[in-house]
């Protein structure tokens, strides 16, 4: 394994915080060796943030494209109902991560022992968190759910309902921790590959009728390959670590303490950075005619936003190397990103009347019709993102959550309100509204809340750097 990486996790990032080279009012250090280390510590952040931000593109995009063939085999009852079921699973895993996957990041570099013993905690504690939730879901699903959604998950009772879900999302849940530790290893191309193998193996299946024109063969096809390299990459994991380092249930490391703090104390503030991407599509009033076409959407809408998100994850990771020109890389990061979403906007609301109907039919009309609105989100958001990043970077701790909780807040709240009364059309509005609002908020939280006094910061890990197990 340590081939294919190009290097082990002897060295933890720890390390490297107190290292002179990370710290610029120390002055020029006489021994070389914490040049080098600091020097290797950022190679390290720049490549592994390239592979794990091409691994996510990469998801992204073959994501995008089994929701287009599944647009063209299922029809559109079908598909609405199978994009629904999809929605809520991903907003159940989102629920119940307790922050582990950046506690992951954070510990990576322990002994190995320690760590999987740390680990195995953490997949029991998933698997926990997911049993309750599907549980619960089982049992309050009728009430909130349309009956044509429910229908498909309770055709043989509460408790087949609850064990689809409760397997999705263990697996899924065990996927992302699986992803991060192959990331604390720098196992890069291991990450890619996972990647790569669970977005391909779908695709074909779609011709498969018992799976592609169903909402259940969807459901089971969009999640079901991730939850199964979850499964599976756990057991790879287990059986790359040599016999006396794959750790035990007791007795428990020192860090664990430190770790259950760190992870729930994440964990609220990734509840709030996540939740319009995850609990919008559950809150939008639609059947199911209607909410594929904004699901499909909405899907292309998220993808506009990952890169004011990447633009941001750059900027931090910059900024930690240059703390003297930050202000230079916020107002580059901000040009670039609303340069990038005003042409990508542009674009579609020129090309969205033309393609959608004449590649998805008039059946997708309304996603023709919502798609300019929610694209031109991303103008804001950029705005949004780098201010966010900024705060970041200058470890205002205070400055990020005023910055995260405003987003939520006003997304969140005029959205659901709106869709109750208009449907996807006025949930896309406020959705659109929201988001300047929240950009205004940003700018105002920067301004209003000055920088804390500058101290040394640790070199970021490429987990931390492009996203995978931040806050945001």
């Amino acid at each position: 394994m340590a081939l294919l990486s190009g290097a082990s996790e002897s060295q933890p990032a720890a390390d490297l915080a107190s290292d002179p080279a990370s710290d610029p009012a120390s002055g020029p250090s006489p021994d070389p060796a914490p040049d080098h280390a600091a020097a290797t510590g950022r190679r390290h952040v720049v490549r592994g943030s390239m592979w794990f931000v091409i691994s996510m593109v990469t998801g992204a995009g073959l994501s995008f494209l089994f929701w287009i063939l599944a647009a063209k085999t299922a029809d559109p009852t079908a598909y609405g109902i199978g994009s629904k079921l999809w929605a809520v699973v991903q907003f159940l895993n989102y629920a119940t991560t307790l922050g582990l996957p950046i506690a992951v990041a954070k510990y990576g570099s322990l002994a190995r022992r320690s760590f999987n013993t740390l680990f195995a905690w953490a997949l029991l504690s998933t698997a926990a968190s997911s049993l309750v939730a599907a549980v619960l879901f089982a049992a309050v699903a009728p009430s909130f759910l349309d009956a044509s959604n429910i229908e498909v998950l309770q055709r043989y009772g509460p408790a087949y309902c609850a064990a689809v879900v409760f397997v999705l999302i263990t697996g899924m849940a065990f996927s992302v921790l699986v992803e991060v530790r192959l990331v604390t290893l720098r196992l890069w191309r291991w990450v890619y590959a996972r990647v790569l193998l669970v977005s391909l193996i779908r695709l074909p299946l779609l011709a498969i009728p018992a799976l592609g024109t169903n909402p259940m063969g969807l459901l089971l096809l969009i999640g079901g390959t991730p939850a199964l390299s979850g499964f599976i990459g756990i057991v790879v994991l287990r059986r790359m670590s040599p016999r006396e380092d794959r750790g035990s249930w007791r007795p428990l490391p020192p860090e664990w303490r430190v770790a259950v703090k760190f992870s729930l104390v994440n964990y609220a503030g990734m509840l709030l950075a996540q939740a319009p991407q995850f609990c919008i599509p559950i809150l939008v009033d639609a059947g199911p005619t209607e909410f594929g076409p904004f699901f499909f959407a909405w899907q292309i809408s998220t993808m506009l936003f990952l890169v004011p998100h990447i633009v941001g994850q750059v900027v931090l990771s910059e900024s930690s190397h240059d703390a003297a020109h930050v202000d230079q890389q916020v107002r580059s990061g901000r040009r670039l990103s609303l340069a990038l979403m005003v042409g990508a906007t542009v674009v579609i609301v020129l090309a969205t009347p033309v393609l959608i109907p004449r590649f998805l039919g008039p059946d997708y009309q309304l996603t023709a019709d919502l798609l300019p609105i929610l694209s031109a989100a991303s103008i804001p958001w950029a705005i949004t993102a780098i201010y966010l990043a900024r705060a970041r970077v200058e470890a205002n701790h205070i400055r990020t959550a005023a910055i995260t909780l405003g987003f939520a807040v006003l997304t969140l709240v005029p959205t659901a309100l709106m869709s109750r009364h208009t449907g996807p059309t006025g949930a896309s509005q406020a959705w659109l509204l929201g988001n300047v609002a929240a950009a205004g908020w940003a700018a105002a939280v920067t301004r209003w809340v000055r920088p804390t006094a500058a101290r040394p910061r640790a070199p970021l890990s490429p987990a931390a750097v492009t996203g995978t197990a931040a806050p945001g």
